[in-house]
């Protein structure tokens, strides 16, 4: 206890002197001096506090066995606090902390049912902090950030972030370049074994029409891994849809005596038509397995990215259950169909509903039974209502109707289900 009050009294400390310290002469015990002139400085203060609840069934196992997953519970929390710094047009920094926990055990107090439920610390995460200043045509942001391409099939890290470089210019409005330099992986300090990205990208919109692209290689020194990604995109506006696609393919080696070859694909297409409140959208997605028979390539398509719900699949798929992907993770070996809409009741409740349909690329056996490519199909549905000004409660869930690539040894599996109340304060 007596940590997390020296935390919150040391946070009260440094907002409550943060707008003075950015507006006088300051002492900087680095490399540097810095001098703001008064009132000069904006300093912009925001966070969010969220609290869930979470009930799930079958999602670890996809049977009803006794062993612990069905009817499971719990609750967790997360508290973000975030302080950007203006110190002129041209130059800014921010910083995002974040403190999330697990109620449940670890707690010293006594009792059947301990005082405040115990909780299980995952500790403090800094999301971002960064600095950024334009130089005119060129602009650079370095430090740690959340970083994404595209429509999110190969990179997103945009939850916790990268340390990274960027380097970004917009020739004119429609128009915007970038390069990154990020580092994934630091292991043993002052040795060649880590994972770093290098990235170039662009992108053109002209308002009801946009394309862009970008090559991104990866090199992972401790496996031996040279990996690039070629990603092309676009989206047009045309009759009242909004349509966009995507098409990812995949190169590279793993550098090793007849190590095998990189040569995985996805591709993305999704179309949105606005009728009044009402958003309907389809859409099509699907990422290349590895085929066991060609041990020469590896065919599944690679991805590094954060756990959030995605959009081509949903609540359950590709967020709490197992999939297809072998470790590869997102889209990988599978093929989604999916239909959904989304309705505005009034200005303050908003619903939200899906159904999609998945395939395995390549077959395969996710409980030990006989590989198949059926995955089932997954049902999802949500309520948001908007309760006071920057006050959100949000009902989701899902259900998961198994296909045969979930079956057991005896050919057994059963539906899986999980849903969440989540509830927001954003300020």
């Amino acid at each position: 206890m007596k940590k997390y009050l020296a935390i919150v009294i040391g946070m009260i400390f440094v907002l409550g002197f943060a707008a003075s310290a950015f507006a006088i002469h300051a002492q900087i015990p680095a490399e540097t001096q810095a001098v703001v002139a008064k009132g000069a400085t904006q300093i912009t203060i925001g966070g969010d506090i969220r609290f869930r609840m979470d009930y799930r069934s079958n999602l670890s196992d996809q049977l009803d066995n006794g062993s612990g997953d069905e009817h499971f519970a719990r609750v967790d929390a997360r508290v973000r606090l975030k302080i950007e710094a203006k110190v002129s047009d041209n130059t800014k920094g921010l910083i995002q902390w974040e403190h999330d926990w697990i109620w449940g055990d670890g707690n010293m107090s006594k009792g059947t049912y301990q005082e405040g439920n115990g909780m299980i610390a995952n500790g403090n995460k800094i999301l971002q902090a960064w600095i950024q200043h334009n130089m005119g045509p060129v602009s650079f942001k370095i430090g740690h950030m959340p970083l994404a391409l595209g429509n999110k099939l190969f990179f997103d890290h945009s939850l916790w972030g990268d340390d990274a470089v960027l380097i970004f210019a917009s020739p004119n409005k429609q128009t915007h370049v970038f390069g990154v330099f990020a580092k994934f992986d630091e292991n043993a300090a002052g040795i060649n074994d880590d994972a770093t990205a290098y990235v170039l990208a662009g992108g053109y919109n002209a308002g009801n029409f946009g394309v862009g692209g970008d090559v991104s290689y990866v090199d992972d020194q401790a496996a031996n891994i040279h990996l690039w990604n070629f990603g092309i995109r676009g989206n047009v506006n045309v009759g009242g849809f909004a349509i966009k696609g995507d098409v990812e393919i995949q190169t590279g080696e793993v550098d090793t005596v007849g190590g095998p070859d990189f040569s995985g694909w996805a591709t993305y297409l999704r179309g949105d038509y606005k009728l009044g409140s009402t958003n309907i959208y389809g859409l099509f997605a699907w990422g290349s397995g590895d085929d066991a028979d060609s041990a020469d390539d590896i065919e599944a398509f690679q991805t590094s990215l954060s756990p959030v719900v995605y959009d081509y699949a949903g609540y359950l798929y590709h967020y709490r259950m197992k999939t297809a992907t072998g470790g590869a993770g997102g889209i990988s070996n599978t093929m989604i169909f999916k239909v959904g809409a989304k309705h505005k009741v009034n200005k303050d409740v908003s619903v939200a509903g899906s159904i999609a349909y998945l395939q395995a690329d390549e077959d395969v056996s996710l409980n030990g039974g006989t590989p198949d490519d059926d995955l089932g199909w997954e049902i999802d549905g949500s309520i948001k209502y908007k309760m006071d000004r920057n006050l959100t409660l949000a009902l989701q869930g899902g259900y998961f109707a198994v296909g045969d690539a979930y079956n057991h040894a005896d050919g057994s599996s059963d539906d899986a289900w999980g849903a969440r109340l989540v509830t927001q304060l954003s300020f």
